[in-house]
């Protein structure tokens, strides 16, 4: 039997789990934890809380280690975590917390990896379509962040995740009234341009309700009453399917593409809005492509976790 830790570093939450695997590509949680992110100065502190506090007091007993954080990696051992004021940087752990097999990857490769595991069974079908099963896979997720990622299969058949940045793009207007967004959002932000991250995200929506009722509310205000702000959830709704158009096109998606909980997970009224649909299936070139599509909420808040460790499974 092998014995795998992963995390999932966020700007939100630290998720830590213990995975354990019987065979080959066959494994099952058996116990997680959430740390707050900003109670800690470093990740060493955060490994060193998991070891006092009994869930994992002896580093030595796991295969392997995968941690996925949200910001770009270098090398497969260190993450420059965007939302965070510390990085990741495997190479640089205590002797106590050194594990022979262990990578870091980017948050959203694990929420792609997630895709291929075995809670890929529990998605919700917001959009139907025909999945190719040697298609490329989308993930797109807007939480504290924009994540996005993709899986492609390689010469062997065995699927790859494609890391990316791709939520810090620049936002792309169609209407007068989007145009109008973009200017809000820059002189809000005191940015030259708003990327993608900006419009769609906490703050994004945040920034929409205030565009479009004048209320100055935090994203968790604005979460609670959704209900009474059709406005708000028709906006964003709009950029949300948009996002997720630009992404099954680029990838040319035809193995379907998963939306990654976070905001999507707490109010599926943003995915399952009509303004959504419209605006993931109106592409003005390569309709049939879009239109056979599938899309899918992943909404497990432990998503990540599975991912990094269906890619633990090929690590030990």
């Amino acid at each position: 039997m092998s014995r795998y830790l992963v995390a999932d570093i966020g700007g939100t939450s630290s998720r830590y789990a213990i995975f354990e695997s019987l065979a080959p590509g066959v494994f099952t949680k058996k116990d997680s934890t959430w740390l707050v992110t900003k109670d800690y100065g470093s990740f060493l502190g955060q490994l060193e809380q998991i070891k006092a506090s009994g869930f994992l007091s002896d580093f030595s007993t796991v295969d392997a280690f995968v941690v996925a954080g949200a910001g770009p990696t270098v090398a497969g051992k260190i993450i420059r975590l965007t939302q965070v004021p510390w990085g990741i940087d495997l190479n640089a752990l205590a002797s106590g917390f050194k594990i022979l097999n262990s990578i870091a990857i980017n948050d959203f490769a694990a929420q792609a990896y997630a895709c291929l595991s075995p809670i890929q069974a529990e998605a919700d079908t917001i959009l139907s379509g025909v999945s190719d099963p040697t298609g490329a896979i989308s993930v797109v997720g807007a939480g504290t962040g924009l994540g996005v990622a993709a899986l492609i299969q390689d010469i062997n058949g065995v699927y790859r995740a494609v890391q990316s940045e791709g939520g810090h793009v620049n936002y792309a207007p169609e209407t007068d009234e989007e145009y109008a967004f973009l200017k809000f959002v820059s002189k809000e932000l005191s940015v030259p341009y708003p990327s993608c991250e900006d419009t769609l995200s906490g703050r994004g929506l945040k920034l929409t309700h205030k565009f479009v009722t004048g209320e100055n509310l935090t994203s968790e205000e604005v979460s609670k009453r959704l209900k009474d702000s059709p406005k708000t959830v028709e906006f964003f709704a709009r950029n949300y399917g948009r996002v997720c158009r630009n992404m099954a096109l680029q990838y040319i998606s035809s193995g379907g593409l998963f939306i990654a909980g976070g905001i999507a997970a707490r109010n599926k009224e943003l995915v399952k809005h009509p303004a959504f649909e419209q605006s993931f299936r109106g592409t003005r070139q390569h309709k049939e492509l879009v239109k056979n599509i599938e899309v899918k909420l992943l909404d497990n808040q432990e998503s990540g976790l599975w991912g990094a460790a269906y890619l633990a499974t090929t690590l030990a």
